[in-house]
């Protein structure tokens, strides 16, 4: 039975990550394709809507938590 442990550093959780460093790295480590496209979903594309007095604004996520 294996065992696996992760340590996450939450006062880095809000540093920029290059994201297509990342993917490249995953590439070069033949990480399979399914789990990079996972990632891609998470960071490509990310926004959220704030509804300030009834009127919708839409901000693409550049960084943080996700």
């Amino acid at each position: 039975m294996l065992l696996y442990l992760t340590f996450i550093d939450l006062k880095k959780a809000f540093d920029f990550v290059d994201i297509e460093a990342v993917l490249e790295a995953l590439l070069t480590q033949a990480v399979p394709t399914q789990y990079i496209r996972v990632l891609l979903e998470v960071y490509c594309g990310f926004a959220t809507k704030i509804s300030p007095f009834y009127s919708n604004v839409v901000v693409n996520v550049k960084r943080g938590v996700r």
